[in-house]
């Protein structure tokens, strides 16, 4: 959602304060870097980020002179949320790489694993045993995926198979050509009031059994895709 100018302040000295791991990319994708804040200049209107030892200020200066955009797009993660953002580049210094401060701000609860929501025209499926028919396999099209869970959406003929604390077992997806296998407890079913899945119901299950890496696979593929999602925004 959209912070009020009055608030960006706060956040920003949020940021500086607890140094907030931020990521910022030029428009292209050509460049992406993985830094932190370390402060925020309100007399300046400015920013700054760590300047990584692999950051070339030479070349990335000149590749924003060459696109003819010396904006940069930025995801930083506060304690609360997740902020996004386009802001200038003004420069760096033996430390810092400095940043004005942007228009416009706009912001995303943080959980525990971060959630996101399969944009239209992209499907992800699962796929797992079905409920009560031992053998046989039941597709799904995934809704919003972390790496705690996801959800799905079933029509009214189907949600009497899917109730709370329910055991969903060998599910699998494939995410960036790895086979995920998982077992899932369902935590909730709720009708769904507007929107073009009226009427469905959304199942939401929560993952039982995952390993670590394929924890870390879907929190990085979660995280990109949401960058690129926002990108569009800002």
């Amino acid at each position: 959602m959209p912070v009020s100018k009055n608030d960006f302040p706060t956040l920003f000295e949020e940021g500086g304060r607890s140094f907030s791991s931020a990521i910022f990319w030029t428009p292209d994708q050509q460049h992406v870097v993985r830094s932190h804040m370390t402060s925020f200049s309100s007399d300046k209107d400015t920013f700054q980020v760590w300047k990584p030892a692999d950051f070339n200020p030479v070349s990335f200066a000149a590749h924003l002179a060459q696109t003819k955009n010396h904006s940069c797009l930025f995801s930083i993660s506060l304690a609360a949320s997740t902020i996004f953002f386009k802001a200038l580049f003004a420069g760096t210094d033996d430390v810092n790489i400095h940043f004005q401060l942007p228009e416009k701000i706009f912001k995303v609860q943080r959980r525990k694993f971060p959630r996101f929501q399969i944009p239209m025209g992209y499907v992800l499926k699962i796929h797992f045993e079905t409920p009560f028919n031992e053998g046989k396999v039941t597709t799904q099209k995934v809704w919003d995926l972390s790496a705690g869970g996801l959800s799905f959406c079933v029509n009214s003929e189907e949600q009497g198979l899917f109730d709370p604390g329910q055991l969903l077992k060998e599910m699998k997806f494939v995410l960036q050509t790895k086979t995920i296998c998982v077992e899932a407890e369902i935590r909730h079913k709720a009708l769904i009031q507007d929107g073009p899945k009226k009427g469905q119901y959304k199942i939401g299950v929560l993952f039982k059994t995952i390993s670590k890496s394929d924890i870390q696979l879907i929190t990085d593929h979660v995280s990109e895709e949401s960058r690129k999602y926002y990108s569009r925004f800002i």
